[in-house]
């Protein structure tokens, strides 16, 4: 990556197991990348399904680009065509000049949503579709402002994967919602007859709009909906749970127990805070004996997260006992694995980011 904008920034992955240097979060896994500067992002993903990145600027006074990363299968998995869908909102006035990105009143709800809708950068794109045949679309929710709730008009559709990863069993896409971050893979039927539609719309605000459409084009291909079997499993290995240690801690607001104002877009400098308020006994000095399950982690991802096994063995500076709760601390890529086998893609760096300010804490 070159930088070739003013101000500072980094590309952030959104679900891709990856190793922890490569992800792109300032001042936590590299420094930022100034002006002119060269940062090399080099993995190789393991596992195949639709992910996303974006920019981690230092100043945005606006919504944020992102693109798609999509990796195929490594066979064929026999679909008619794949479209990928960056669906955006922009928050514009008249003249074309940026609103703020939130309304108060839409923050507890389904969010803010622009007034203007794009998909892959154009306003209600059509893309034309083998006539009766079976397509995907891979939809992500790059923007952080509202949720969506998809719905297809004038097909019938399955859901085959989330957050990159399949689906045992394929599904309705009925009552879907994407979170920010989220992605889901469709499979649509396209209906018999030149030029017949389809629409992809999102019902979040009370009059559905229009997010892309689908037109079938030539000769008919005859599919069947039942023809789409579920995706090849991605290898993600379970992790091992039988010798997690237990470590109980307690959350406050802050350090000093106040709790500050703060919303999206700025910190606020209001953390959470473990075992570290007035009265709590401050944990200094512990000792992290990684387990094997260890040697699969990263050095990067060691360093932060530690291992199953991983025991708190020192008490606290006032001699209290260190207590011990329903805390499993995890190899970083076990915790990678078990947020995105839920579907949690987007929960991976939270996880990270409590795991590096107990590190710290301790």
């Amino acid at each position: 990556m070159l930088n070739g904008l003013d101000e500072p920034t980094t590309i952030h992955w959104h679900g891709i197991r990856l190793p922890n240097a490569m992800d792109g979060v300032p001042f936590l896994t590299q420094p930022y990348v100034y002006k002119g500067d060269v940062f090399d992002y080099a993995f190789t993903p393991p596992d195949a399904g639709t992910y996303w990145y974006q920019p981690q600027l230092a100043v945005s006074d606006g919504p944020r680009p992102g693109g798609l990363l999509i990796v195929e299968e490594v066979r064929d998995p026999g679909y008619d065509a794949d479209i990928a869908l960056n669906p955006r909102d922009w928050p514009l006035r008249p003249d074309g000049q940026l609103l703020s990105l939130f309304v108060l009143r839409q923050w507890a709800r389904a969010g803010t949503s622009g007034t203007v809708r794009t998909a892959n950068w154009l306003q209600a794109p059509t893309y034309d579709s083998p006539n009766g045949g079976l397509v995907r679309p891979r939809l992500a929710a790059t923007v952080v402002t509202h949720i969506y709730r998809p719905a297809i008009e004038g097909a019938d559709a399955l859901v085959i994967a989330l957050d990159g990863n399949p689906l045992a069993r394929p599904r309705s896409p009925n009552g879907e919602m994407l979170a920010p971050g989220q992605r889901t893979d469709l499979v649509i039927r396209m209906p018999d007859g030149e030029g017949q539609t389809v629409d992809l719309r999102d019902l979040t605000t009370q009059i559905a709009a229009p997010l892309s459409r689908l037109r079938a084009v030539g000769s008919s291909r005859r599919r069947d909906l039942r023809d789409a079997a579920p995706l090849p499993a991605n290898p993600i290995v379970e992790p091992e749970l039988s010798a997690a240690a237990e470590i109980e801690f307690d959350l406050t607001a802050t350090a000093e127990q106040v709790a500050r104002s703060a919303v999206y877009g700025d910190l606020g400098y209001s953390f959470w805070a473990i075992r570290a308020g007035p009265g709590t006994a401050r944990i200094t000095d512990a000792e992290w004996t990684p387990s094997p399950a260890a040697s699969r982690t990263s050095a990067a991802g060691t360093a932060i997260a530690r291992s199953a096994s991983s025991c708190l063995r020192r008490a606290s500076s006032d001699g209290l006992p260190a207590r011990r709760s329903a805390v499993n601390f995890l190899p970083m890529e076990d915790v990678v694995a078990t947020g995105r086998a839920r579907g949690h893609g987007p929960m991976t760096r939270s996880v990270l980011w409590m795991r590096t300010q107990l590190y710290q804490t301790v």
